[in-house]
């Protein structure tokens, strides 16, 4: 997923009224309608790590943003 489109601690330096403005204007866009959060990505490695059967693969979590 594009950085720009996950909550992480690594935005803490935008202050927060900017930084959660920039969320929902980004969010919007997505066809999830928000931005992931770190559990999201998190859920994508899990599942990789799982699945046994799964080689060589690449899993795009970017709530859509590829499809914009």
């Amino acid at each position: 997923m594009s950085r720009r489109g996950v909550r992480t601690d690594l935005w803490g330096n935008i202050p927060e009224t900017d930084r959660e403005t920039f969320f929902q204007d980004f969010g919007n866009k997505l066809l999830t309608g928000r931005v992931g959060e770190a559990t999201d990505i998190a859920e994508a490695f899990l599942y990789l790590i799982r699945n046994s059967y799964s080689t060589g693969q690449v899993v795009v979590a970017d709530g859509g943003g590829v499809l914009i």
